[in-house]
């Protein structure tokens, strides 16, 4: 198990707790949707955090399988994976704004 895996299954047993209704879930799992530039700016900023060692290879692999080959994918998410992708994708894009992540563009 990974640091991704285990803050899935934390947030997971959140989500149980709080015993959300099939109409809130579906709220929340549509407003965690990803827009095809953010799914390529994440791609792009997970394998960059990969490469500076910010994540080992089955935390980059983990985050691939869930983020998939195209946004419709990691749309059809459990809820869980979407929230923990979303909060390493605020922190990656943070990273990135205070010039820490550096690439050749």
């Amino acid at each position: 198990m990974n640091r991704i895996t285990r803050a899935i299954g934390i947030e997971t047993s959140k989500l149980a707790a709080r015993a959300l209704t099939a109409d809130e879930s579906a709220a929340l799992s549509r407003a965690l949707n990803m827009s095809f530039e953010e799914y390529c700016v994440l791609q792009e900023l997970k394998s960059l955090a990969f490469s500076e060692r910010r994540f080992n290879l089955e935390e980059a692999e983990t985050l691939y399988g869930i983020l998939g080959g195209i946004p419709e994918h990691f749309n059809r998410q459990p809820i869980a994976a979407k929230i923990v992708c979303t909060q390493i994708f605020m922190e990656l894009l943070t990273i990135a704004r205070k010039g820490l992540t550096t690439h050749g563009g």
